[in-house]
């Protein structure tokens, strides 16, 4: 397998919301918005003050355009809503890897930074690509004092083709925490409207004309 290069947390770091995270004891999805675009859903979590999010968008792009972006470090800061920097830190292996994010915050709060483990997994069966993200410890990257470190619980993506291989179905669901001292209903409201944000961006990042296809969708055979 070629080389992929990273998704972008996403999420500013929630930029479009871990599909299947919720368990039997948390209460239900609720729609918050809704566009032709994406419909975003939050969550509440037991014992915890900061909602799960989940995003349903459809991206007008083929897939394989979609994922040349998605897993590109290079371009994140250019779509992933707040992110400013985004490099690898360790490549485990082709599809695996140690990343390291920085996004921004509003003045007068330090900016966050995540340590990030990523994993991509083709499916060749259900012609699909996930990609999940959670925070982890890495020795060669120690607590910037210039940032506040946050910490992604779980983030989960799921890409599929649709339309005849037109567009690109992205399922997405999050559940992030800044830390420090943001009140939690701040962090909410500002995080409720990262996916439609990021999917708007990303569309508009996908069309552009040296946006080559991923090696990868065709590699495992994941459009239709």
């Amino acid at each position: 397998m070629k080389r992929w290069v990273g998704i972008g947390v996403l999420l500013g770091v929630a930029a479009f919301g871990a599909v299947g995270a919720a368990g039997a004891e948390e209460s239900a999805w609720v729609e918050v918005a809704h566009s032709p675009e994406i419909t975003v859903y939050r969550k509440e979590i037991p014992g915890d003050p900061l909602f799960a999010y989940r995003g349903d968008a459809t991206i007008s792009a083929p897939m394989d355009k979609v994922v040349s972006v998605v897993t590109d470090s290079n371009r994140r800061a250019e779509w992933a809503e707040r992110v400013k920097e985004a490099r690898i830190l360790k490549q485990i292996s082709p599809t695996e890897r140690i990343e390291y994010l920085v996004t921004r915050v509003p003045w007068p709060l330090k900016d966050r930074d995540f340590v990030l483990h990523t994993r991509l997994i083709p499916d060749r069966t259900a012609k699909t690509l996930r990609i999940l993200v959670e925070s982890t410890d890495f020795s060669e990257m120690p607590e910037n004092p210039k940032y506040v470190r946050g910490f992604v619980k779980q983030a989960d993506f799921v890409l599929s083709s649709i339309n005849g291989g037109k567009s690109t179905r992205v399922l997405s669901e999050s559940h992030v925490d800044p830390k420090g001292s943001i009140p939690a209903w701040v962090i909410n409201m500002i995080q409720k409207s990262f996916p439609r944000k990021s999917v708007a961006n990303l569309t508009r990042q996908v069309s552009r004309p040296d946006i080559v296809s991923s090696p990868l969708v065709a590699e495992y055979g994941l459009m239709h």
